[in-house]
């Protein structure tokens, strides 16, 4: 159901004991009105005298809250009591073409310097085109239900202006007055303001915008240094253990070495693999060979000496006991002996060569 509002001044106004003001103004009247559509077209509504006194459309006006200004989406019981400011305490009354009604403005004070009325209602349209007093109207409107009288700064004494709220514009040959713009804190009311107050709301706005971003990227990077700092404690741990466990298999594989007389210094862990696999097979042929090939032919170069070294080991011992004919006991030999007893026989064949 579209809204409108109506325009109207004090038509005259006392003041009580009390300091309230009471009056008796004119809210609206019969006759057409012409509007400004989104579009910018113009359309004219006609308010006939059957509908503008109404005898539902009178009764609503009495007990209807007065405001200052009119709230964005009416008044009811919840938003009442905080944009109160008087009571239109009659209902309405035909005046010939007029509308009166008793009000009573209770704060004055709050008003400021705003000296105008204003109606807010709704209504039915009725798109049925026609004419009055020799003037066309595109529309009727019809059921005028009213919701609140507010006191305005526009307005003009003798006329009655139409606002709506359903996108309408009022085109009365009187400048609209601009619209205040509006800002929404953080709490989530709404304040009209000037533009300049404007401007500089939006500004700080966006400067805060500017800092929460820049804040939020300083503390990703913080973010990402911390992680890689608690990383390095795990890292210099790792570095480590792979330094003792290289450390333990070079020396490994320089003992191997010694066992085959090749030189370690200067050389490279490949290098010394490489000597060694020629100490044993002379004509092995490692040219353009990769390291996981050299890797895996050491392993096998030096078990199959290994199990050379066994098969020796295993012969002196059964010739041992063979000639171990006083009944005297064998000595047994650990297995970290039996590993150095075969290394020696490495070197023995190596020399033997």
């Amino acid at each position: 159901m579209p809204e409108r509002f109506d325009f109207s001044t004090f038509k005259r106004a006392n003041k009580t004991d009390e300091g309230f003001i009471e009056d008796t103004p004119v809210l609206t009247r019969v006759g057409i009105f012409t509007y400004m559509n989104a579009d910018g077209s113009l359309r004219k509504e006609f308010r006939p005298h059957d509908e503008v006194f109404n005898t539902d459309s009178l009764t609503s006006l009495r007990g209807k809250p007065i405001t200052v200004d009119h709230p964005d989406n009416g008044v009811d019981s919840t938003n009442a009591k905080y944009l109160t400011v008087g009571t239109v305490l009659s209902e309405g009354r035909r005046d010939g073409d007029l509308l009166q009604a008793d009000i009573v403005i209770h704060a004055p004070d709050d008003m400021g310097d705003r000296r105008e009325l204003s109606l807010g209602y709704s209504l039915d349209l009725d798109e049925t085109p026609g004419e009055f007093n020799g003037e066309r109207y595109d529309a009727i409107q019809r059921n005028i239900r009213y919701n609140h009288l507010s006191v305005v700064k526009r307005g003009r004494a003798g006329s009655v202006a139409r606002l709506n709220m359903d996108n309408c514009q009022v085109f009365e040959n009187q400048p609209e007055i601009p619209k205040m713009p509006k800002i929404r804190l953080d709490n989530g009311i709404e304040y009209e303001v000037t533009p300049e107050v404007q401007a500089a709301f939006d500004a700080i706005r966006n400067d805060n915008a500017e800092l929460k971003t820049k804040s939020e990227s300083a503390q990703a990077v913080a973010d990402g240094l911390k992680s890689r700092v608690d990383g390095f404690a795990s890292e210099l741990e790792k570095a480590r253990n792979d330094a003792v466990v290289a450390a333990k298999a070079r020396i490994e594989l320089e003992k191997t070495a010694a066992v085959f007389n090749v030189d370690c210094d200067g050389k490279t862990d490949v290098e010394v693999k490489t000597a060694v696999i020629k100490a044993i097979h002379a004509d092995a042929d490692l040219t353009g060979k990769s390291e996981a090939y050299i890797d895996a032919r050491f392993d096998v170069a030096v078990e199959s000496k290994e199990s050379d070294g066994i098969a020796k080991q295993r012969q002196a011992a059964f010739n041992a006991d063979a000639n171990n004919k006083d009944g005297k006991e064998q000595k047994t030999l650990t297995s970290s002996q039996k590993r150095s007893d075969m290394i020696a026989g490495y070197g023995k064949s190596a020399d033997n060569k």
